[in-house]
């Protein structure tokens, strides 16, 4: 009897200590050359994820997956400052997509993670989760970064290009300024050949 409730007592406490809510860690490839092994976490049924990269351009991560169930569920854990959804400081919202479709999803949060919890139909292969900071990659800061580095681009371009037109113009005046001179000595001499005939 005393024995049974030993066993017991271990066999619950090997459960917790395995078992814990997150026991998948889920690996994120970043530019096919690196792995971030502590950034999330998931606990799945009916869904294999079979590989997780990030998109640094477009501040996303991907899972490529295969749903062995008519549909799967579910539930992933980001750390903060491995990917997040905020603008101006505050908490904005991830967004989902599969095959081109938005995803619905419930989400728990706290200071340190966001909890995101979803089902997704059989047959799906990738979904896609939008955010705006990415391993400290912020989508506003680069569409900004984007948006100085056009408008010097284009004020680069442009300086190329009043450049290009003053050496054109330079060159077209120092031509006509030669056929000026040509003509000039082309009337002296002409002039002189006058002179010259009339002397005679």
């Amino acid at each position: 009897m005393m024995l049974g409730k030993i066993i017991l007592t271990l066999a619950i406490i090997t459960m917790i200590s395995v078992s814990p809510a997150f026991a998948e860690k889920l690996p994120i490839e970043v530019n096919g050359v690196m792995k971030i092994n502590n950034g999330a976490s998931y606990i799945a049924s009916g869904i294999d994820i079979e590989h997780a990269s990030a998109d640094l351009e477009s501040i996303s991560l991907i899972f490529q997956v295969s749903v062995t169930e008519l549909e799967g569920d579910i539930t992933i854990k980001f750390d903060r400052g491995i990917f997040d959804a905020k603008i101006a400081g505050e908490d904005d919202e991830f967004f989902i997509i599969a095959h081109g479709e938005e995803i619905t999803f419930e989400e728990e949060k706290d200071d340190n993670s966001r909890t995101l919890s979803f089902s997704i139909p059989q047959g799906t292969e990738e979904f896609e989760i939008f955010g705006t900071i990415l391993f400290d990659e912020s989508f506003l800061l680069k569409l900004e970064e984007i948006e100085k580095a056009q408008a010097l681009k284009e004020a680069e371009q442009r300086k190329e290009f009043y450049e290009s037109v003053a050496a054109m113009e330079e060159a077209a005046q120092r031509i006509n300024e030669k056929a000026e001179a040509a003509k000039a000595e082309a009337k002296a001499a002409a002039e002189e050949e006058s002179r010259t005939a009339a002397l005679m």
